[in-house]
């Protein structure tokens, strides 16, 4: 009589714990706090050091070389041919005259002679030339440039300097004028070409101060 094999048998599972849970508490739901919303700054971050004298404008030199430069150039170039490559009267030259002992040095023909006429032979070269290349770039060297601190430079005063600058020239020409009418008391018939291409580069060059530089992108309007 056969035995029947071993029954497989399921473990027992142990009984399960007793539910020991507490009573459910609901915690209350604290709303978060609202914060408030950042506000955009109304005004910008102060500067930590204040800008002092004019406002900025836009970037840029105040002036760019322009085509005034050519008559000034031509007008430096024709006062020293006149004044010492070619002949006042005669033969003689500028430079004679200064050195003869019968040509007196007292009063404006004296001063003429001397340096009252190199003065204002430079006036040209150093008091329109710049103006012309445009070295004019900010407020600082405008005021070395044009020797004028109390005025600014702007789109609406560009014509008031153009007029100085015309001027300069002008005055040159008066002072070379006025000391050959000393010198050949008033018989301007007597000149050679010297004295003539000499106020000629004069007058050209207050042309071109009158044409002036460029306007540069940063010249502010006003």
């Amino acid at each position: 009589m056969s035995h029947p094999g071993p029954q497989w048998q399921q473990p027992q599972q142990p009984p399960p714990y007793p539910q020991q849970g507490y009573p459910q508490q609901g915690y209350p739901q604290q709303p978060y706090a609202q914060y408030p919303q950042a506000q955009p700054y109304a005004q910008p971050y102060p500067q930590p050091f204040p800008q002092q004298g004019y406002p900025q404008g836009p970037a840029g030199p105040l002036t760019l070389p322009g085509w005034g430069t050519l008559p000034v150039v031509a007008g430096v170039i024709a006062t020293v041919v006149g004044m010492f490559a070619l002949p006042w009267g005669g033969d003689l030259y500028f430079t004679d005259l200064r050195d003869l002992a019968s040509v007196s040095r007292d009063g404006f023909t004296g001063h003429y002679l001397s340096w009252l006429g190199f003065l204002a032979l430079a006036v040209l070269p150093v008091g329109l030339l710049p103006w012309t290349l445009g070295a004019a770039r900010t407020t600082r060297s405008a005021g070395l440039v044009t020797g004028n601190w109390g005025r600014r430079l702007t789109w609406a005063s560009f014509g008031w300097y153009r007029t100085t600058f015309v001027l300069r020239g002008l005055i040159a020409a008066i002072i070379h004028f006025v000391g050959l009418l000393n010198l050949t008391d008033g018989e301007l018939g007597t000149l050679a070409a010297g004295p003539w291409v000499l106020l000629s580069g004069c007058v050209l060059a207050a042309i071109g101060g009158g044409i002036g530089p460029r306007k540069g992108p940063g010249l502010p309007r006003e």
